[in-house]
């Protein structure tokens, strides 16, 4: 029986992804850190050549936003303070 092996997922901080976008072309899957905490994973689409047709595009958003908005709800988070906690962060970023 054969084991399979797990490769360790590559991992780039922010400011290299701002720095070098390369790092985002050619990659399988890509841990996306900032300040050693994971902000995302970032898996390119099977053929980068061809766009993406906008149905799927939008059932893929659909899904995102269906499963955040869970996420949210079972951290007992709301809209409001959601769209607050947003703002605040914008704000914050412009004075950097």
């Amino acid at each position: 029986m054969k084991t399979a092996t797990i490769r360790p997922m590559k991992t780039a901080s922010l400011s290299e992804i701002r720095n070098r976008p390369a790092l985002l072309r050619g990659m399988k899957t890509l841990k996306i850190t900032d300040r050693g905490r994971t902000l995302g994973v970032f898996k390119p689409l099977p053929r980068p050549d061809e766009s993406v047709p906008i149905e799927v595009r939008r059932r893929l958003y659909r899904k995102s936003v269906a499963k955040t908005r869970l996420q949210l709800a079972e951290r007992g988070v709301t809209e409001e303070q959601f769209q607050r906690d947003f703002e605040a962060l914008r704000k914050n970023r412009r004075r950097q």
